[in-house]
């Protein structure tokens, strides 16, 4: 038994739990292997060291602790909301780190040794489980989501709603994803959380999709920030999708048991 924000959690092999932590952020325990992917915990965001162009503050407090045993780093991109240099910097560098080359590159600069670099479709075991790179968003360089296997369950994440169309349709139980639709300037899209939704749950028929990369109290400023839209809601979605399937809204810091 563990004890988690005032809760009694009882541990099994087999038990799958997500935290979310706003953004691109979350914390996956699947087999007992505590997955870390795309932290941003401390400082704000800028990109292209310019906070001209786009700068993010987040405005929860996300209730995470830097000492706490993480078994794997996981990177999806090497864009600063998702390979964010300051909160990298502050957990430990030799953990087992799997990322996109991008990303690789980065986390290599800034002092970790234990980087697996995965281009869409190879994979790697990891302890019980096994870690397959997929095709990304290309932001303009090809990135990644992950499909996360263990023996009982699957669980897919891909951060801009991009689908690798040549995964074969299967049974996945758990999806990340993002459920809104982004464009720069109106026309250029960024995110398709949206459109790719229904999609993904046909192809995939999961028990549970985890409504990602938009979510939590961000705050963005900035010139890019103004050109940016967002077309869809998490309440009209939930009242088309197949009522087979969970959609949830995540909220920051609470854990959820996938279990089920």
């Amino acid at each position: 038994m563990i004890i988690v924000s005032n809760s009694i959690y009882k541990i099994d092999k087999m038990s799958t739990y997500a935290t979310y932590y706003g953004g691109n952020s979350w914390l996956i325990e699947m087999d007992k292997v505590k997955i870390l992917i795309d932290p941003w915990f401390c400082g704000d965001l800028t990109f292209f060291n310019t906070e001209l162009l786009l700068k993010g503050k987040k405005n929860d407090v996300i209730d995470f602790k830097f000492n706490e045993k993480i078994d794997l780093i996981l990177i999806t991109q090497g864009l600063e909301d998702h390979c964010h240099k300051e909160t990298l910097s502050k957990l430990p560098c030799n953990t087992q780190t799997i990322a996109s080359k991008s990303a690789g590159e980065i986390l290599r600069g800034i002092g970790y040794k234990n980087v697996k670099v995965l281009i869409p479709d190879e994979k790697i075991n990891f302890m019980s489980l096994t870690i397959q790179a997929t095709a990304g968003a290309k932001v303009p360089f090809q990135e990644n989501g992950y499909l996360i296997s263990s023996k009982e369950r699957k669980l897919y994440i891909e951060p801009h709603g991009y689908l690798d169309a040549t995964i074969k349709d299967k049974k996945i139980d758990i999806i990340i994803t993002p459920v809104v639709d982004a464009y720069l300037l109106f026309i250029f899209e960024i995110i398709r959380g949206a459109k790719s939704l229904n999609v993904l749950i046909d192809k995939f028929k999961p028990d549970v999709v985890l409504a990602s990369t938009t979510g939590g109290d961000i705050t963005f400023t900035g010139l890019v920030s103004r050109l940016i839209t967002q077309r869809g809601s998490f309440p009209k979605l939930q009242n088309s999708i197949n009522k087979a399937t969970r959609l949830l809204n995540p909220k920051v810091n609470k854990r959820y048991d996938l279990t089920t």
